[in-house]
């Protein structure tokens, strides 16, 4: 009975809720278990890792802010780099307008390219001028300059044929006649198509392969034309085959006759590009030399004189008596040239007499006058402060650059300035080079001409000094000086080494050289004295003949091309 009771009591006992005690699991008690320590990289990763949520309302606010800022910027940078690279480009235009002027008349495009084809071919900075690229760009510009429908309104086919006629016209189609034009528009088409005659010169025979679309000089073509032809530089591209290959550009005289033919131009003009032409086949020995150099002397004399005189007796009686009325500038030039080809031919003894009727010629015009003189240095501003200097600068950079006045006809009589004495050391060294060369007896005296020109190209380069604006008579004193030194230091080193050789045959011939005389000695060490002048000279002239400009360099070069 007593079990039963016990169980029953137990039964009939209120339920109550344990209050004093709560789950484990969800207090932060502190553990006092003396267990092994669980580190994190110790533990065995779980595949049912918590996960977090990294991609927050306030994280993507972030994000889209930041690319934001980030474009914002790139908007910004890319905006001024824009800008920088335009302004860079209108100042280079700018300068290289300064610099080859092209006519006002033309569009934009026809004169960036004009300019720089002009900039390309008188880079002071690279050693080797790229006349493919300049023959490409002036050809463009002649392209534009025949269209009508851009640079061309108004011009027409030649009918006249210039200088040389209707029948040269029909053998020579293309001439145009601008007649119709402005002055600058003839005179700026005149000189892109003399430059393009003249850089053709360089690139003659240049074909394209028409496999590939590059260009090569002719004598790297593998064909029945060049049996050996030469080897290929290194890195470039294979050598050519010749049926693959076309005529890249025109020839120099398709060039110079089309401008031969072409209506509009001046007498002047019509000159210049005889003489290139005339120079040019002189150069490649062929007989139309002769023809065009007494050509350029009919164009150089006055139209009532040419069609009733003989040129050939014409010059013949120059060479006996000179000159008997003052020559124009054109009568000059002419017979410079005619008297250069008859010395190269090897006709010294015509052309000797016309160089010294040329250097009387030129001696005798008139010294410029102390007006000129003075109008030039104003206009050059050498009397002027600092202040003022200053002012004609900032007026000069923000005044849009003036096309140049039209050059002299070359019909007046010329005026003895520094061109012109440059031109007369040019002479004296023709005239010393002729006297060395034709006799023995005559080599001293070719030395004493050769030594005069020198002095006179160095007296006016020494004039014109590094700051002139005439870069035209600045170009040609140099070219003399130059000319004048290398033939001067080989002159004298020849004579030197006959000196030499001489000097040891009077050795040769005494005993231990016992009976020599010490006159003879010293008057044969003259050569070798002036040997050591002449490279001294030489040494001392490489200011003058060095341009003094070197290219710019740094972050400013984007200025200057």
């Amino acid at each position: 009975m007593r079990p039963r009771l016990t169980l029953r009591r137990l039964l009939q006992r209120p339920v109550r809720r344990w209050a004093g005690s709560s789950r484990r699991f969800t207090q932060n008690s502190p553990s006092f278990s003396r267990g092994r320590p669980q580190l994190p990289f110790l533990g065995i990763p779980l595949s049912t890792r918590q996960q977090f949520r990294y991609l927050t309302t306030e994280r993507k606010q972030w994000i889209r802010y930041e690319v934001l800022l980030s474009l914002k910027y790139t908007v910004y940078i890319w905006a001024m780099v824009s800008c920088v690279t335009i302004a860079a480009f209108a100042v280079q235009q700018e300068w290289q307008e300064r610099e080859h002027p092209t006519p006002p008349e033309w569009s934009y495009i026809t004169r960036m390219r004009m300019r720089g084809a002009f900039f390309e071919l008188n880079r002071k900075d690279v050693s080797r001028t790229d006349y493919v690229q300049v023959l490409q760009m002036l050809l463009d510009v002649l392209e534009r300059l025949e269209n009508p429908k851009i640079d061309g309104a108004d011009i027409a086919e030649s009918g006249v044929g210039g200088i040389v006629g209707e029948e040269a016209v029909r053998a020579f189609p293309g001439a145009k006649d601008l007649s119709k034009k402005s002055e600058q528009w003839r005179r700026g088409y005149f000189e892109t198509l003399l430059a393009a005659a003249q850089a053709a010169e360089h690139v003659e025979g240049w074909v394209k392969d028409r496999t590939r679309g590059i260009v090569f000089p002719p004598e790297v073509v593998i064909g029945p034309s060049n049996p050996r032809p030469k080897p290929i530089p290194p890195g470039a591209k294979s050598a050519p085959r010749e049926e693959d290959c076309d005529p890249m550009f025109p020839s120099p005289a398709q060039l110079y006759n089309k401008l031969m033919c072409t209506d509009g131009l001046t007498r002047r003009q019509h000159l210049e590009t005889v003489l290139s032409f005339a120079s040019w086949a002189a150069y490649r020995e062929m007989p139309l030399a002769s023809s065009l150099y007494q050509s350029a002397l009919y164009i150089a004399l006055p139209e009532e004189e040419a069609s009733k005189i003989n040129v050939e007796k014409w010059v013949q009686s120059l060479s006996r008596s000179g000159l008997t009325t003052s020559p124009s500038s054109n009568i000059l030039e002419a017979l410079t040239g005619y008297a250069t080809y008859t010395a190269r031919k090897g006709d010294v003894s015509d052309a000797l007499p016309l160089f010294i009727t040329l250097l009387k010629a030129r001696q005798s015009l008139p010294d410029t006058s102390p007006k000129v003189l003075a109008d030039r240095a104003l206009e050059a501003g050498e009397n002027e402060n600092l202040a003022q200097k200053t002012l004609h600068a900032v007026k000069a950079f923000v005044k849009p650059p003036v096309y140049p006045p039209p050059p002299s006809d070359g019909t007046e009589l010329p005026v003895r300035d520094e061109k012109e004495r440059c031109q007369e050391a040019a002479l004296h060294l023709h005239i010393g080079e002729i006297m060395y060369t034709a006799r023995d007896s005559a080599r001293e005296e070719g030395v004493a001409w050769t030594r005069e020109g020198v002095d006179i190209a160095e007296e006016q380069l020494h004039k014109l000094g590094s700051a002139t604006k005439n870069i035209t008579a600045k170009t040609t004193c140099r070219e003399c000086l130059a000319t004048g030194l290398e033939n001067w230091q080989t002159m004298v080193a020849r004579l030197a080494k006959e000196e030499q050789e001489k000097k040891g045959s009077a050795q040769k011939s005494g005993w231990f050289g016992l009976w020599r005389d010490g006159k003879n000695e010293a008057a044969e060490g003259r050569w070798a004295a002036e040997e050591k002048v002449a490279k001294d000279r030489l040494r001392r002239a490489q200011d003058l003949l060095e341009d003094p400009e070197a290219p710019v360099r740094g972050a400013s070069s984007i200025l200057h091309a």
